[in-house]
């Protein structure tokens, strides 16, 4: 089998028997950076990334920065969800020639699996202006810049979304989280409203609304949104939390305990939920349970003050004053952490962005 006889093989669309030529070839010219590029292409076709991606590493030891190869390393890795090992191999592709919008596309959303969302922005800038109809693109550059903390971004992102399907209750969610970031609490609450009307049952939009209300207080409006949330999704545990805090707070301790124990049942490291049980326990006079609960609140965030000064009041009123003392100076030293954002409500924590 010749170079020639494989590549007619390939031309021909018998990609089988091309890969078997091409794996021979390889095999016995292991020097061959020809062979070793057209195995990982013929290994791709058939999905067998991992090898795909093998046999160009093995073309670019010989033949070092060829920009075609290392872009269908990169293309190859991406498909195996390996973000960080795509975007070196697409940054080394991109370095030898201009970037074109399929590279700032993968780059984009490479960044963007990697969590690296502030280095994710300029590429997936660039890919949407090249596809400004793409609503996929606008999506992930909107949640990019949420992430990224760049509030004007992810607002003009998501009234781009929303000009392409104003129907969209996605797109209104977004531009909700967009406008809780800068603090516009009723304008985000407006957004997600809107995006409830237009898709009552999209995942986390009555919890978002609830989370909403929960802020400026307004109990009797935020209740009622989180139990339509645990309609749709039973296992809703930041629900049971939020419920349960709003009884806590209603001094229905009764209630307060149900919904925060099914939550943290549902979700161990539900921080809020265990802080509102030791205060339910604390309220009960049932001091042995309270310290349970405000314990584990403290270990899942020592860098939360509260949980350190509930602990002192109780270690006082159990009359262990060292201990009370030692949870008075913690809260002392610490400053209140910044207001999470909803859309790390929503969506869920993710990486900081380096």
């Amino acid at each position: 089998m010749t170079t020639e006889q494989a590549m007619q093989l390939t031309q021909q669309g018998k990609f089988e028997e091309a890969k078997e030529a091409w794996g021979q070839l390889a095999a016995r010219h292991p020097g061959d950076y020809i062979a070793q590029a057209n195995l990982g292409l013929s290994l791709a076709h058939f999905g067998q990334y991992p090898e795909a991606a093998a046999a160009y590493r093995k073309a670019l030891v010989v033949r070092p920065h060829q920009t075609e190869i290392e872009f269908n390393l990169g293309l190859a890795e991406f498909k195996q969800g390996h973000f960080a090992e795509a975007v070196a191999a697409f940054n080394a592709s991109a370095a030898g020639k201009v970037p074109d919008a399929r590279t700032e596309t993968l780059l984009g959303i490479s960044y963007y699996g990697e969590t690296q969302y502030a280095k994710a922005i300029p590429h997936l800038t660039a890919a949407s202006a090249n596809d400004p109809s793409n609503l996929e693109l606008h999506y992930v550059l909107a949640e990019s810049c949420l992430r990224a903390r760049q509030q004007e971004c992810a607002l003009a992102e998501s009234q781009k979304i929303l000009a392409l399907d104003p129907n969209s209750g996605q797109a209104h969610m977004l531009l909700g989280e967009a406008y809780d970031g800068t603090s516009k609490t009723s304008e985000a609450i407006a957004e997600f409203s809107a995006a409830a009307t237009a898709n009552p049952a999209l995942p986390d939009v009555h919890f978002g609304l609830g989370y909403l209300y929960w802020k400026k207080q307004d109990y009797e409006h935020a209740a009622p949104e989180f139990q339509l949330e645990i309609a749709q999704d039973p296992r809703s545990a930041q629900s049971y939390t939020y419920l349960g805090d709003i009884a806590y707070r209603s001094n229905d301790d009764a209630a307060a305990q149900t919904n925060l124990l099914k939550a943290v049942s549902l979700q161990p490291d539900a921080r809020l939920a265990y802080f509102d049980l030791g205060c339910v326990y604390a309220r009960q006079n049932d001091n042995a349970s309270a310290l349970t609960a405000f314990l584990r609140a403290e270990k899942l965030d020592p860098s939360e003050p509260d949980a350190h000064y509930r602990l002192g009041r109780l270690y006082m009123a159990m009359g262990q004053k060292q201990k009370a003392e030692e949870e008075f100076q913690k809260t002392k030293s610490l400053h209140q952490k910044e207001e999470d954002s909803l859309i790390d409500k929503v969506s869920g924590p993710k990486a900081p962005t380096p």
